[in-house]
C-alpha cells in the first residue's frame, strides 16, 4: 500500500542502488513498498500539491517495510502523536505473512488504536486460496472483525511494481477474493484502490462500488473515486512522519484520514452502537 508521488518514487528507486530492503522468509518481490513504481495514470493522482484531509479522525497504515531492521514501532508514541486508527499489511500471496502483523495490531489495539488487516492481493494466485490465508492470519492474531476496536478487513489492489496491470487481476478474482473473506469471517470487507487502477486495469467497472472504499489521491481535495462508488470511507491522502514509527526519519509513512466523525469512527469499529 505503497502508492507513491513522482518525486517520492524516483528518491525511493535510487535508494534501491545503495540500501537493500529488508529480506523475509518468503519475502514479497513486488508489493507494497517504499520501492513501488506508479502505474502511468496514477500519478496526476499522486502528483506533488497540498491535500486538505479535513478534520476528521487521522490515522496510518504500515507493513513490514515500516520495521527497518526489524525495528519496532512504538504505538504508545502512534497514540501520543494524534492517530486513531491503523491498518496493518498482514498477508500476501497465499503464504507470505507480515512477520511484524501479530505484534503491531496488538499493541496498536492496546495503545487505543482502531485497527484493521490488510492483503496484498497477487492476481497470479487463487482469489479463494489467498482469502482463505487472509482470513486464517488474521484469526490467528485475535482478531474477528467484531470486537470493540476493530475496523473491517482490507483488499489492497493496487498497480504492479512495475508500473503496470497486474497479471491475472480480473474483476472476477478480485470479487471471489472479498466475497470469500465475507463468506469465512462473517465480516464484509473493505477495498483499497484508486480511480486511475480500475479505469486501467479492471475496465473501468462499477462491480465493486458496493463495498466501502479506501481510496488513495495525493493531489486532489477531496479525493477522485474509482468508477461505482458513491463515497470513500477512508483516504490516504499522503505520505509523512508520525513519532514512533522508525520510517518517519525519512517521511515515508502512509498517512489517512476517516471520512466522517469520531462517533462515526467509533461505530464502524464496535466502540458504540448506532442509535435507531
Amino acid at each position: 500500500m505503497r502508492i507513491r508521488s513522482a518525486i517520492a518514487v524516483a528518491a525511493a528507486v535510487l535508494a534501491t542502488f545503495t540500501v537493500a530492503p529488508p529480506v523475509f522468509a518468503d519475502s514479497p518481490s513486488d508489493t507494497d513498498s517504499h520501492h513501488q513504481v506508479l502505474g502511468p495514470e496514477a500519478r496526476s493522482e499522486l502528483a506533488p500539491a497540498a491535500t486538505d484531509p479535513g478534520d476528521g479522525p487521522m490515522g496510518l497504515d504500515v507493513s513490514h517495510w515500516d520495521h527497518p531492521g526489524e525495528a519496532p514501532i512504538d504505538w504508545t508514541k502512534v497514540a501520543a502523536a494524534g492517530k486513531s486508527f491503523a491498518f496493518i499489511k498482514a498477508t500476501e500471496r497465499t503464504a507470505y505473512l507480515n512477520p511484524a502483523f501479530a505484534t503491531d495490531i496488538h499493541e496498536a489495539a492496546a495503545a487505543g488504536l482502531d485497527v484493521a488487516p490488510y492483503h496484498f492481493y497477487r492476481g497470479e494466485f487463487d482469489p479463494k486460496e489467498q482469502a482463505e490465508f487472509f482470513v486464517k492470519t488474521f484469526h490467528s492474531a485475535g482478531y474477528s472483525g467484531f470486537a470493540p476496536g476493530e475496523l473491517p478487513p482490507v483488499a489492497d489492489v493496487e498497480w504492479a511494481a512495475n508500473g503496470g496491470c497486474p497479471p491475472g487481476t480480473t474483476v472476477d478474482n478480485v470479487l471471489t477474493f472479498l466475497r470469500t473473506v465475507q463468506l469465512l469471517s462473517g465480516v464484509r470487507p473493505m477495498i483499497y484502490t484508486q480511480q486511475s487502477f480500475v479505469n486501467s486495469c479492471l475496465g473501468g467497472t462499477t462491480a465493486l462500488g458496493h463495498y466501502r472504499l479506501w481510496t488513495v489521491d495525493y493531489s486532489r481535495t477531496p479525493p477522485r473515486l474509482a468508477p461505482g462508488f458513491p463515497d470513500y470511507t477512508f483516504w490516504q491522502y499522503t505520505i509523512g512522519a508520525v513519532d514512533g514509527v522508525p520510517t518517519s526519519a525519512t517521511n515515508k509513512v502512509d498517512l489517512d484520514t476517516f471520512h466522517g466523525t469520531a462517533r462515526q469512527l467509533a461505530e464502524l469499529a464496535h466502540r458504540c452502537w448506532r442509535q435507531h
